[in-house]
């Protein structure tokens, strides 16, 4: 069996190829499985080249693939879309470099160990500099196949992402020993066993689904179009609509209703008319009611913004507050900002000069129903205590564990 090089197949070809099988692997498109092969041609496009060749075409297939999984910053900055695209693809060139390294260890048994290794290395690092930006993780890939992610309660993601690289260096190092006719099929082989291991404890896990109390959530969402969402003209319709929803989901009997990130058009700490408005709507549906807004607070020198999420209760009252801890670079905040200024000027919207917050708070409130609702199981004599994250905080496993660790 020949190398696709050999067979006449471009290296751009192969890049190109690696960039799409990502992409179309991840949700949105939600083959997972090609996941499982997409780095393979990037092996081969690699195999035999110079350490600055090697940096170049892996950095290629990492910036198309970004540029193809990062596209919903372009709502916020297009420049800011194409620099976060070009940073996260710096990861794809350090990772190639460390492959080149070991090229004389390509065709043996290690590569199974370092390959993985090194590219979960590097995640780690990606989700950790710059406060981090852990989006598009490898192991994400498999959202869709849950018997393969269970083992994230023992791996996390990173776990994940070892197995699909060592997969993929497993056939990378099949079709190279294939025509030697010696041992060609004991990578494989041994990738295989520790995949099943894997799908075993995965099936166990979902065979064993631990059942808990029950608790009715109405989500809302206004799907108000960005061009609109801060423009002073529409905050009255936007707050019409989302209470018009609002009381129309409360027939159901939620529990809890939930309002999107930022779907208040306006500080509703600061400003009392939409305070009050707030207000009156969760006593008038007599449910608490978590909602997203921008917060403003005024210090000596300037005000500073955060990205909060605010929970009142069935009084109208405020219980607590979360000021998000992960922001998003080039969208909330601008890394480098006095080097990238000029990314300010060239964005169709403001880049958002936002500061992380710091405390992980732990919202609590009573259900509203009856213990005499024969479908409800919440024992209403302690109270509810959850947590949020908001928008991309989700692909931070760190946080969540933070707020699980407070008894959320």
């Amino acid at each position: 069996m020949k190398c696709p090089t050999a067979c006449g197949v471009s290296r751009t070809s192969l890049v190109v190829l690696s960039a799409i099988l990502l992409i179309f692997s991840f949700p949105g498109f939600n083959i997972w499985i090609l996941a499982w092969i997409a780095l393979v041609p990037l092996f081969f496009a690699v195999e035999n080249q110079k350490p600055l060749k090697v940096f170049l075409i892996s950095y290629l297939t990492g910036f198309l693939f970004f540029l193809g999984t990062v596209y919903w910053l372009i709502h916020v900055t297009l420049p800011g879309m194409i620099i976060a695209a070009a940073y996260l693809a710096l990861y794809f060139g350090c990772f190639g470099l460390i492959i080149r390294c070991a090229d004389g260890y390509s065709a043996r048994y290690e590569a199974l160990v370092f390959f993985p290794a090194a590219w979960v290395t590097l995640e780690w690092i990606r989700s950790h500099a710059l406060t981090g930006f852990g989006w598009q993780l490898l192991g994400y890939s498999q959202s869709f196949n849950p018997p393969v992610i269970q083992i994230a309660d023992i791996s996390g993601v990173y776990g994940v992402s070892f197995l699909i690289v060592m997969f993929n260096a497993a056939i990378f190092m099949f079709i190279k020993n294939f025509r030697k006719k010696e041992d060609f099929y004991i990578p494989l082989a041994m990738s295989a066993i520790l995949i099943c291991a894997v799908l075993g404890y995965g099936y166990y896990r979902l065979n064993n689904v631990f059942t808990g109390e029950k608790l009715k959530v109405a989500i809302v969402q206004g799907n108000i179009p960005q061009d609109e969402k801060w423009d002073r003209r529409f905050a009255d319709i936007i707050m019409s609509k989302y209470e018009a929803l609002t009381k129309e989901a409360v027939k159901e009997k939620a529990d809890l209703v939930i309002w999107p990130e930022t779907s208040v058009p306006g500080f509703v700490e600061n400003e009392k008319n939409l305070f009050d408005r707030v207000k009156n709507l969760v006593v008038e549906i007599d449910t608490p009611l978590l909602l997203g807004a921008p917060r403003r607070e005024e210090t000596e020198k300037q005000d500073i913004y955060f990205n909060s999420a605010y929970l009142f209760l069935k009084d109208g009252g405020i219980q607590d507050r979360y000021d998000k801890i992960h922001l998003v670079p080039f969208g909330e905040y601008l890394p480098f900002k006095d080097a990238l200024s000029f990314v300010h000027r060239l964005a169709r919207r403001p880049i958002g000069d936002f500061i992380a917050g710091k405390e992980f708070t732990i919202f609590r409130f009573f259900a509203r129903r009856s213990t005499k609702d024969k479908n409800y199981s919440f024992n209403l004599s302690k109270r509810i205590g959850f947590s949020t994250l908001i928008c991309f905080e989700d692909i931070f496993p760190d946080l969540t564990r933070e707020f699980v660790k407070k008894n959320s």
